[in-house]
């Protein structure tokens, strides 16, 4: 009798007995994405499937492979477009030879609803930038509270933006 083993360990072996080498490729780039794609993309993008298609180059066969990738939003499969040679090269060079010859993207939201949104961070300003424009304000005569706060932060993104508020 043998040992107890992990699951994991026992199925990429099953899968590939059972599916064939087309179904292991994919398995093994959805256990290992996080690796092969890296932290950010990982988050934004995800496996969905492959496309195999034959084609025929001087005379011979040629099988290519499209990997689909689901992805969170519009601007994320924009971005993701730009490196798609880069992602290729990292799952040809995790599968040890040439797997996949095409990306394409499908966006779809609903896949991504714990992922976590970049919020806007503010870049930030010298105190004393800040002092002046509060004074600013305040000199200004506003009453309105609210108002007032909507002018300091308004001034404070164009001092970050253009070194200084005035």
């Amino acid at each position: 009798m043998s040992k107890p083993r992990l699951f994991s360990s026992v199925v990429p072996g099953l899968a590939e007995n059972a599916f064939g080498r087309k179904s292991a490729l994919l398995g093994k780039i959805l256990s290992h994405w996080d690796q092969i794609a890296g932290a950010e993309t990982a988050r934004r993008a995800k496996p969905a499937e492959l496309h195999y298609r034959s084609r025929k180059k001087d005379g011979k066969k040629i099988r290519e492979v499209a990997l689909s990738l689901y992805v969170c939003d519009g601007s994320a499969a924009l971005e993701l477009q730009f490196q798609t040679a880069l992602l290729i090269e990292k799952i040809n060079m995790f599968a040890g030879y040439d797997a996949i010859c095409e990306i394409r993207f499908q966006q779809a939201p609903e896949m991504f609803i714990d992922a976590p949104r970049q919020k806007f961070k503010a870049p930030e300003i010298p105190e004393q930038e800040k002092t002046k424009i509060r004074e600013r304000v305040a000199s200004a005569g506003i009453e309105d509270e609210d108002l007032r706060a909507a002018l300091e932060k308004l001034g404070a993104g164009i001092a970050a933006q253009h070194g200084s508020a005035e």
